[in-house]
């Protein structure tokens, strides 16, 4: 599984990193026409539900470029972006089955290699490929909203209300900070919160989050994929993390809107911090 801060869909990526690899499209249309892969819903219906909340009074977390379609069209402002209340913070997953993977160990590594190709080139030379990217998700049979809407945050701004345009250039992040790589202290962020909010209904060890997110995020599937990407010349190995002493583990983070430091070595330390929201030895029944 690949934590990344993006926002674009899987076949998105993947029909950007497969521009001029035959063998790899062939494979997503197999994948297409199989209804493995899903393309996302039409600008139409986004922007119908998102205007149906608008107008009922009621407030709505989406992401891009649908706060910015809001504002093109009128209807709706943005109050504050993820990246403002964690910097960088992961965001979309690929995710598969233990079953699917170990079925189709191939296909498996190839769409990861995909995505990394497609992360690594809409970052490369300082977002260079940008407008292109835009270009490509505008079409219908992709995202299918505006050029200039898709623009806005894929090129480095972001606009709160018409004319409130506000330089954001790590508003997208798909390659850089070793954004694509899975580490465990990402996983266990969201189990906090899964703890802290009631998900998680009683009280659990450290150890227990750091074995939950080990079988979930996968970083050995990812350097097998990184390693061959590597060795075909695609990229190069200071593009990834150094893997034989990468542990998983972030540092300790302070990029919080909150200020609250986390460290994902210590979930329950960073959980006692809070005043409000279950930790400890709290029970719900």
């Amino acid at each position: 599984l690949i934590s990344s801060s993006c926002r674009v869909s899987l076949i998105e990526l993947i029909m950007l990193s497969t521009r001029a690899d035959s063998s790899l499209l062939q494979m997503v249309r197999l994948l297409l026409s199989s209804h493995l892969l899903k393309t996302p819903a039409c600008d139409s219906i986004c922007m119908l539900r998102v205007r149906r909340r608008i107008l009922t009074g009621r407030p709505l977390c989406v992401g891009e470029p649908w706060n910015q379609q809001a504002v093109f069209k009128g209807i709706g402002v943005p109050v504050i972006t993820d990246y403002e209340i964690w910097k960088n913070n992961p965001e979309k997953v690929f995710g598969v089955s233990e079953k699917w993977a170990e079925e189709n160990p191939n296909t498996h590594i190839a769409l990861v290699k995909a995505l990394i190709r497609a992360a690594h080139w809409l970052d490369a030379d300082n977002n260079a490929n940008r407008t292109e990217a835009v270009n490509i998700l505008s079409q219908p049979y992709y995202v299918g909203a505006d050029a200039k809407v898709i623009a806005n945050s894929m090129t480095g701004t972001f606009e709160y209300e018409k004319g409130d345009v506000r330089e954001v250039p790590d508003f997208n992040v798909f390659f850089r900070y070793n954004a694509t790589y899975p580490y465990y202290s990402d996983a266990i962020w969201y189990l906090t919160q899964m703890r802290r909010w009631g998900q998680i209904a009683e009280a659990k060890p450290d150890d227990w989050y750091k074995e939950i997110a080990k079988k979930v995020y996968r970083p050995d599937i990812y350097a097998i994929a990184a390693q061959e990407l590597i060795d075909e010349g695609k990229l190069t190995a200071e593009d990834f993390p150094d893997f034989a002493s990468e542990s998983g583990f972030k540092a300790a983070q302070d990029d919080f809107i909150d200020g609250v430091v986390y460290d994902g070595q210590k979930p329950n330390a960073y959980l006692d911090q809070f005043a409000i929201g279950l930790k400890g030895d709290v029970v719900i029944d």
